[in-house]
């Protein structure tokens, strides 16, 4: 549990190379997107990576900024 010091953490990784930056999106998911929100609010921590994408292998490259 975060509250007891515990790290947790919630991972996301953008297959995508056309993208700078991650953000939940509110209007498609509100409930997620809070939800989201209220976990990095207690302390779960939100890390996205990007990738390089290639017929030999996918490949995690960089971290990218979460934009609430």
């Amino acid at each position: 549990m975060v509250a007891a010091g515990d790290r947790a953490v919630v991972l996301f990784v953008v297959q995508r190379t056309d993208c700078d930056r991650f953000a939940a999106c509110h209007e498609l998911d509100p409930v997620f997107a809070r939800a989201l929100d209220h976990a990095a609010d207690v302390g779960v921590e939100v890390l996205v990576y990007a990738c390089d994408i290639a017929a030999t292998g996918i490949k995690i490259t960089q971290r990218l900024p979460w934009a609430r």
